[in-house]
């Protein structure tokens, strides 16, 4: 009898020593399968729990940004690679720049230079130090760094120095400081 006769017939009978025993392909099959089935789930799993909390992040954070700094187009910040024109745009240079990331290698390194750039100008028109837009250029941490730094620009407010270089945060004392 030939062995896939014999595995068939095993199979069929749920005789799964004989499976073991006459039917190793079967076996490494069934393994293989379930691999390529754990490996799928891990992406899917990924996808579901990092990837797009990610992205909701990432999008909430510069949609308030750019609404606060009141742009009409805020809403372009949920469209992946359009947020960055928005960046651009927001930080003083025309959207269209973003354009360089077609030109392999060069334009991605120009499009990097000016998006840090446009972070620069965003986060001191958020009263945020520019230089913390230089957060990304740090190896290995410097892309949470930015998470992080992005987070605090969108929804902490700095109140704006006063004269004598002091935050004044109090609305109220600042009223009575204009009747006096």
């Amino acid at each position: 009898m030939e062995i896939s006769t014999i595995c068939k017939a095993a199979f069929l009978a749920g005789n799964f020593d004989l499976i073991i025993d006459k039917c190793p392909g079967f076996l490494g099959g069934v393994i293989g399968g379930i691999g390529v089935a754990a490996i799928v789930f891990l992406l899917i799993f990924l996808v579901l729990l990092i990837i797009i909390p990610l992205y909701i992040y990432i999008s909430a954070a510069w949609w308030t940004i750019a609404k606060k700094l009141n742009n009409k187009n805020a809403w372009i910040a949920w469209i992946p690679i359009a947020r960055w024109g928005l960046i651009l745009q927001i930080g003083g240079y025309h959207w269209a720049w973003v354009f360089l990331a077609l030109i392999p290698i060069f334009g991605w390194i120009a499009l990097w230079i000016l998006l840090i750039i446009s972070n620069w100008v965003i986060f001191e028109k958020r009263n945020y130090a520019g230089w913390l837009s230089l957060a990304v250029i740090i190896p290995q941490i410097g892309e949470l760094l930015k998470l992080i730094i992005i987070g605090f620009v969108a929804f902490r407010d700095i109140p704006i120095k006063n004269n004598k270089g002091k935050r004044d945060g109090n609305k109220k004392t600042k009223m009575k400081k204009k009747l006096k």
